[in-house]
């Protein structure tokens, strides 16, 4: 276990590696985001869409077409999948920007949305979770959950589920595991490593595609704008896991193939400081 003195400073510490700003990926007990610092792009896209009724319900247009010959054509189309693309759309491009507070709205609205999709929920959940890691300041128990709303709602999608949005969720949930252990000892470190190592097959083991991380793990569209940790960063998170289970041996192997392949990387030499911090006061 890590003393009690040093659990604060290296919260802070992995925090900051989790989410590329200050801010913690939410765990734990509270809420809200007491104390939020200004954002880049604080003027969003464009405003997110409510649905029509905010009930999240849709409803349905239909156009019938009649002919002497008594033929009915239906083109009807489901406002509320439209206006949940829509509202997707928005909120993505708010992460781009950095405005995290349009994108919780956003994405918000399509968890709402009675008529979107399991995939449109599965996009929402997982936006929504990073977003809102990215803003928090304060500990709280909403990330982890809506990255495993936003597993379940891939489950639930079943084959048409988005495999690299699945593979964003399942990142965003072990480092918000890690995190968490770090700040409150409450999660479950092994559950962590098994998502991260390449020692484990596909759907988890992420680290086994990272010669191809963008497009695979994550979209290749956030690559430059660094929204979502990069693979020698999550190689990094992963070896402070290995190391917080004693495994002392993996997490060298890990800290330094992460220092290899990320030496200009400014998250993997906070890992690494944090790493020699916990080293220091085990």
């Amino acid at each position: 276990m890590i003393k009690k003195s040093y659990r604060n400073t290296v919260a802070y510490l992995i925090a900051a590696i989790a989410v590329f700003t200050a801010f913690a990926l939410g765990c734990g007990g509270g809420g809200g985001d007491g104390g939020r610092q200004t954002l880049p792009g604080e003027n969003p896209l464009g405003p997110y869409i409510p649905t029509s009724t905010g009930t999240g319900t849709g409803t349905a247009t239909s156009t019938n077409t009649n002919t002497n010959t008594n033929t009915n054509t239906n083109t009807g189309t489901s406002t509320g999948s439209v206006i949940a693309a829509a509202n997707l759309n928005n909120g993505n491009s708010s992460m781009i920007n950095g405005n995290t507070t349009a994108a919780i709205q956003a994405y918000s609205a399509v968890i709402s949305n009675g008529s979107a999709s399991h995939e449109q929920k599965q996009e929402a959940y997982s936006g929504k979770g990073w977003a809102t890691g990215k803003q928090s300041s304060t500990a709280n128990t909403t990330v982890l959950a809506d990255f495993e709303n936003a597993i379940y709602e891939a489950g639930q999608a079943g084959t048409t589920a988005n495999p690299v949005i699945l593979r964003e969720s399942k990142l965003g949930y072990a480092l918000t595991i890690i995190q968490c252990y770090i700040a409150f000892g409450t999660t479950d470190l092994n559950t962590a490593i098994t998502i991260l190592s390449e020692d484990y097959p596909d759907p988890d083991g992420l680290l086994k595609h990272e010669n191809d991380w963008y497009g695979t793990v994550v979209r290749k569209e956030y690559e430059a704008q660094n929204v979502y940790v990069s693979a020698p960063a999550a190689r990094a998170m992963l070896a402070l896991a290995y190391d917080l289970v004693g495994n002392k041996d993996k997490a060298d192997q890990n800290i330094n193939a992460a220092l290899a392949a990320g030496s200009n990387d400014e998250n993997v030499q906070k890992a690494f400081n944090t790493l020699q911090m916990l080293r220091g006061t085990n």
